[in-house]
């Protein structure tokens, strides 16, 4: 229920009507919107269309022009009051009365001579309450009223716009459309495997409450599934790697293998699956390692000073083989001395001495006996 009570009257006199009103026709398409807020609105303010016949509005960002029943004034006198029809301004017809006429110069009923001879007083219907946003409880309603006053032979309009306060209850009505965003994703499983879920989304509600737009929030929940089957629910079981294999000795770059077994979702549970070969590469540094065993040739004739000599040495002449940029190639050549050795310990041999007898090896050294008649002495 709208309710209300008189306000304020305006005095408006005729002649500012005139230049201020300039006619009532709507200036809206055929759909009621206005034409000049086709390109959206922020707020009714922008959607005046100059027709008091409508009532203007912004509505989701478009502006609304519609017809409103209330008085209108054209500032027209000699057509006579004014009302709002279909979101036009009709007129009622000449007001004059005799014994006076209707001067459309200057928009008068003339040729009274008391108040009694002017047309009676009229006053339009109220219009419709107007509110400035949706939860408003409080808003105002107008209706125009014309009163005349014979003065020097010519009914003088006094005319005023009456206005008063309209009230509503407005609690619990719609304010603004209500939606919900989008489902979240599928979550809140037990873990890797399980097929039950939910998701939620956020709900909005605007209704009016104590003269405000109130805005209330609600979380929906609804379940939903996945197929886990076949995904991988945990780390696999593996056994220990092979050693590392490599195609040849100075191979830097190598292999090793083991055998695992995934872990797999079956059936909600996690199991193990068939087992597979995991491949690994592995690598080593063989740069300078020997690589092929040593290429030597024979050892030469042990080399003795002299006859009686025990101990000697003989040589012999070797190449290394090593790793080089991932090849094995002969890089080194060395020289291997061995010692060697002989028992000469009685061999006949010869000192060198004349004065000397049966020359034998002794300890290394050639030794022979004391003869001197061997080399032309005495011997008694």
């Amino acid at each position: 229920m709208i309710t209300g009570r008189v306000l304020s009257f305006v005095s408006i006199s005729i002649l500012a009507l005139g230049a201020i009103i300039a006619g009532c026709k709507p200036a809206t398409s055929g759909d009621g919107r206005d034409d000049a807020g086709s390109d959206g609105c922020a707020s009714s303010a922008e959607c005046d269309d100059d027709n008091e016949c409508t009532r203007d509005v912004c509505l989701d960002g478009v502006c609304e022009n519609t017809a409103r029943e209330a008085s209108c004034d054209d500032g027209i006198v000699c057509n006579g009051t004014d009302e709002c029809e279909g979101g036009e301004c009709v007129h009622s017809g000449d007001p004059c009365e005799a014994p006076t006429t209707c001067d459309e110069q200057r928009d008068l009923c003339v040729g009274c001579e008391s108040d009694d001879d002017c047309p009676a007083a009229t006053e339009g219907d109220w219009s419709d309450c107007e509110f400035a946003e949706t939860c408003d409880v409080a808003g105002t309603r107008e209706r125009h009223s014309r009163r005349f006053a014979c003065t020097e032979g010519a009914c003088v309009p006094d005319e005023r716009i009456e206005s008063e306060e309209c009230t509503r209850d407005t609690e619990g009505t719609a304010c603004a459309p209500a939606g919900c965003g989008e489902w979240s994703e599928c979550g809140g499983f037990a873990d890797a495997c399980d097929g039950s879920g939910e998701q939620t989304r956020t709900c909005t509600e605007s209704v009016c409450a104590g003269g405000t737009c109130s805005v209330t929030e609600r979380t929906e929940t609804q379940a939903c599934v996945r197929d886990t089957e076949g995904d991988a629910c945990a780390d696999p079981e593996c056994d220990g790697f092979t050693e590392c294999a490599y195609d040849h000795a100075c191979d830097d770059l190598g292999t090793r293998s083991r055998t695992c077994r995934p872990r797999v979702c079956a059936a909600g549970a996690c199991v193990l699956g068939t087992a597979y070969a995991d491949a690994q590469t592995c690598n080593r540094v063989t740069e300078g390692t020997q690589c092929a065993p040593d290429n030597c040739g024979a050892y030469g004739e042990c080399d003795y000073s002299d006859d009686c000599d025990d101990d000697a040495s003989r040589e012999r002449s070797c190449q290394s083989t090593h790793c080089q940029a991932g090849a094995c190639v002969q890089v080194r050549t060395r020289v291997d001395v061995e010692a060697c050795s002989r028992d000469q310990n009685g061999r006949a041999c010869d000192d060198g001495d004349p004065c000397t007898i049966i020359d034998r090896c002794r300890n290394g050294w050639c030794e022979g006996q004391d003869c001197s008649s061997c080399c032309g002495g005495d011997p008694f």
